[in-house]
């Protein structure tokens, strides 16, 4: 049995001051299906979710203040902000590191979110990111094998002129665990594990 969260929502940028602003997801609704192995889906149940918001995203990007680790993957993966003159083929990497919680140990997971400047079309800028978080070390003394990343992808559309991101889809894989031996030597599998597929996608509704 399969099952999958969908969430629907508004994600509002709300300008502070020339430099600063605050992000705030609104009007939250969490809908949990069930895929059965014919391909079927069936609502278990749908709720409404509590806003959320991040304070002080700077126009570069980043964020004033100290950072969780879900918040930092959050900006980086919704506002892959360059933060530098491009032309056409250039790239930049912005810098993540995600914790992840297993057993009550965390393992600092690093990596990066890749920026490609593919091109323009129409006075809209078209950028694709390839996300790879999955740079750790685990002390020696600990003989159990991990297995902890997140890969994937994205590509937004940006209004230079008008300074805003007018779409963009962000498709994540994140997975974490323990692996253990197979009945071939050769192998692995992961076990006491999560396996996650995420799939955001954003779409202008209006300036104000």
């Amino acid at each position: 049995m399969n099952m999958f969260n969908k969430l629907d929502g508004k994600l509002i940028v709300k300008v502070k001051s020339a430099t600063l602003a605050d992000i705030v997801l609104v009007d939250l609704k969490m809908t949990i299906c069930n895929l059965d192995s014919l391909g079927d889906t069936s609502i278990i149940m749908t709720q409404s979710v509590p806003e959320m918001f991040i304070q002080d995203l700077k126009e570069d990007g980043t964020i004033e203040g100290q950072l969780n680790g879900q918040t930092e993957m959050l900006a980086k993966t919704l506002f892959p902000i360059m933060n530098k003159k491009t032309e056409i083929g250039d790239s930049a990497d912005l810098p993540m590191i995600i914790p992840f919680n297993l057993f009550g140990s965390t393992i600092n997971v690093r990596g990066y979110n890749r920026v490609k400047y593919v091109g323009n079309k129409a006075g809209i800028d078209k950028f694709e990111t390839i996300i790879n978080v999955s740079d750790y070390t685990i002390p020696d003394e600990v003989k159990s094998k991990y297995k902890s990343y997140m890969k994937g992808n994205s590509k937004f559309d940006f209004d230079s002129q008008k300074g805003y991101f007018t779409s963009g889809v962000v498709n994540i894989n994140m997975a974490f665990g323990t692996e253990s031996e197979s009945s071939d030597s050769s192998k692995f599998m992961m076990n006491l594990s999560m396996d996650m597929n995420t799939k955001i996608t954003l779409q202008l509704v209006t300036v104000e």
